[in-house]
């Protein structure tokens, strides 16, 4: 079942985002093959990314939310605002 992570970057942390992005990617590769898409989102004016979207294939809802936890910038505090939608691509 695919999930789509929409999530965006709380105020003022984009020095702590770029200093965890290596260990954001890092985690991200240990499910590489779960992914159906993923990218940041950037700001209107292209400068400065402050969100990121991701397409994931889980069992269920839960095992896509308890994967969520121990991402680096979830578990930082670089994500704002968290919201999992269950996606259909057909």
């Amino acid at each position: 079942m695919l999930f789509v992570y929409f999530l965006l970057d709380a105020p003022d942390t984009a020095t702590r985002r770029a200093e965890l992005r290596p260990s954001h990617q890092q985690y991200l590769a240990g499910e590489a093959a779960r992914f159906f898409a993923a990218g940041p989102l950037w700001t209107d004016d292209g400068t400065a990314m402050n969100g990121s979207i991701f397409i994931m294939d889980w069992p269920n809802r839960r095992a896509a939310a308890e994967w969520l936890q121990d991402e680096p910038f979830t578990a930082n505090g670089v994500y704002g605002y968290v919201n999992i939608k269950t996606y259909d691509n057909k």
